[in-house]
């Protein structure tokens, strides 16, 4: 458990590593005083929820590992703030909802690990917002289906990971209006060709 205040004092500290210790739970002030933290290890531990707005004083965080918890669900309060991430890693996570516009305030994100979760379905406008995002890994999952315009959001998505989920189709409406200038990665999936 990460109790509010814990790192008060700590103003100057760049890097935070303390995965694999079993938190459960992060007080929702717990990160106060770590305004120059740019990089914050939270990897292999039990964390099921977030609070609200709980990165929200992290205002030089550029990278959060959330890798390998408990994570079931993510809502847009929860990434709250994150002004500076470029690097969000949530994969390893039993992840089966993610509620719209969760990553809309992520505005200089390039790098977004959801892979290896247990998600099946995204919302059509899950993505907006990540106008910077180059690499999104979503392989190993259970998506059967991509909406219209998933993707259009991500105007600068040079790496698309979708290896290993459970698409039997592609819909190239998916892919619409995306200027697309790097690799797409879907081996491992059951495509149906009935040419």
């Amino acid at each position: 458990r990460l109790n509010e205040n814990i790192f008060l004092g700590l103003d100057n500290l760049k890097k935070l590593d303390i995965s694999r210790n079993h938190i459960n739970f992060i007080d929702s002030d717990a990160f106060i005083g770590l305004s120059s933290l740019e990089s914050l290890n939270l990897r292999r531990n039990k964390i099921g929820n977030l609070q609200p707005k709980i990165f929200e004083k992290l205002i030089s965080l550029k990278i959060l590992d959330l890798s390998h918890n408990a994570i079931q669900a993510l809502f847009p309060l929860m990434m709250k703030g994150m002004h500076s991430a470029e690097t969000l890693l949530l994969n390893n996570n039993p992840i089966v909802m993610i509620s719209k516009n969760t990553f809309s305030s992520l505005k200089k994100l390039k790098d977004l690990h959801l892979e290896k979760c247990e998600l099946n379905f995204f919302e059509a406008d899950i993505f907006n917002g990540l106008t910077n995002l180059k690499r999104l890994y979503l392989q190993n999952n259970n998506i059967n289906t991509l909406p219209n315009g998933i993707f259009r959001p991500l105007k600068s998505l040079v790496k698309l990971q979708l290896e290993y989920n459970r698409l039997p189709l592609l819909n190239a409406c998916a892919f619409d209006k995306l200027i697309w200038k790097g690799a797409i990665y879907i081996i491992g999936n059951p495509i149906r060709c009935d040419c």
